[in-house]
């Protein structure tokens, strides 16, 4: 292989920038990709956000990050990067850039292959990344890989045999593909009969997003100088459906009514804001719950800090909108906060309830309320044992093993093989 190589990440969320209210987790992972292999080169390609003022070309120290244009006028591009599903469910309307967001990726990707030449595609999410990178590679001939995040596979079931055929397609193609998340995995299984699914595992591997653990210890009891005199429950996310905040709020009012001195931080935006506000107020808990809006960088560190228990109240929404393996839940455990989440999130797969974590059942606003209860009674005697756990559970999640996990995985294979073939 004559140069470095080459790696095309394609993906529909990633943020602009780090004021950028789009998840980071893609671009934090490529940053790791680039820290764990530095001689290879990375180029992102993902839609341009008019909400995030994206341009169509930014260079940055550890990859360059190309833009595509997919909807006019192109004040109307928002469907892709806050997720495309919770979109939709916001803005019906939205629906109707789908078409054009496939087309647009697609002759984007075809026409960044031909320029850049890479060694590999790495798509994220299934729909439609690894859809648009397998039609590509059968062009070119270009090796494609893919990870798939919660329900993006999912959707294609209810095309029944259409969506079948495609589902199967795609993942035969692909050289190997990752799920953050075991029940992410479980998702692909009914595309599948019992002999190709089996197959198939053989070129699949669970591999999560990671998270960067904090520089300075934290301690398991909130430093509250913002809030003193409370203990404070933090929620960290968008507010979307599939996370479940009424459901907190109702256990939130619940538990205020027994603990006057208990506060409910909100650290995110999202399409709910203005209806979680409202239910705060209708529940007489608005003086207690704090919407703090979209934190990032040592913001974000402080309210982790000032964090007495952590909450992830998520559900299945409607639409099937599921969490794959939230960044959150292994930020909490980062920094060996008491963390609450319900089985929605899949925590079951990376802690033991009771140990390093609780989980209690998703949507059951009573179930979380007893656990908040639980925790709350705790002495720093049993929150330093589960902070302890906590902090061990999330060091086998950090960025530099998480990202040669995936580079061994799922990069170093094609790699080897440029090399061979040079």
């Amino acid at each position: 292989m004559t140069g470095a190589f080459r790696v095309v990440v394609v993906a529909s969320t990633f943020p602009a920038g780090a004021d950028d209210t789009v998840p980071p987790f893609v671009r934090d992972q490529v940053v790791a990709l680039k820290n764990a292999r530095p001689d290879w080169q990375f180029t992102v390609l993902a839609p341009h956000d008019a909400r995030s003022a994206t341009v169509n070309r930014t260079e940055h120290g550890e990859f360059t990050e190309v833009r595509f244009n997919y909807f006019r006028p192109r004040r109307w591009q928002s469907l892709a990067g806050h997720g495309i599903m919770p979109t939709i469910r916001r803005n019906p309307a939205q629906v109707l850039a789908i078409p054009g967001l496939c087309w647009g990726e697609y002759r984007a990707l075809r026409n960044l292959v031909a320029q850049e030449r890479p060694d590999v595609i790495y798509a994220h999410w299934f729909t439609p990344q690894a859809v648009t990178s397998w039609a590509v590679s059968r062009r070119t001939r270009v090796p494609f890989v893919f990870t798939t995040h919660a329900s993006d596979v999912a959707v294609w079931r209810r095309l029944r045999a259409v969506g079948r055929a495609i589902v199967s397609r795609v993942t035969r193609r692909a050289v190997g593909f990752t799920a953050v998340s075991q029940a992410s995995l479980d998702r692909m299984r009914p595309f599948f009969d019992v002999a190709a699914w089996n197959k198939l595992q053989q070129r699949a591997q669970v591999i999560p997003m990671g998270v960067d653990l904090p520089r300075v210890k934290v301690s398991a009891v909130g430093t509250n100088d913002l809030y003193p005199g409370r203990r404070v429950i933090l929620f960290m996310g968008r507010l979307t459906h599939k996370k479940g905040l009424p459901y907190l709020l109702d256990a939130f009012a619940a538990v205020r009514a027994e603990a006057a001195d208990v506060h409910l931080v909100v650290a995110g935006d999202g399409p709910q804001r203005t209806e979680l506000q409202e239910q705060a107020a209708r529940l007489g808990v608005e003086d207690a719950v704090d919407f703090v809006g979209f934190v990032s960088g040592t913001r974000k560190d402080d309210f982790y800090r000032r964090a007495d228990i952590c909450v992830l109240p998520s559900v299945v929404a409607s639409d099937g909108d599921a969490e794959g393996m939230p960044v959150v839940l292994l930020e909490s455990l980062a920094y060996g906060k008491p963390t609450i989440a319900t089985d929605a999130t899949n925590a079951a797969e990376i802690v033991t309830d009771g140990t390093d974590a609780i989980v209690c059942r998703a949507g059951d606003s009573a179930a979380l309320g007893n656990a908040l209860r639980d925790v709350l009674s705790w002495d720093d005697e049993r929150r330093s044992a589960m902070s302890a756990k906590a902090r061990a559970t999330a060091e086998a999640f950090s960025w530099p093993l998480i990202a040669e996990r995936t580079a061994a995985f799922l990069l170093d294979p094609i790699a080897e093989q440029c090399a061979s073939s040079s």
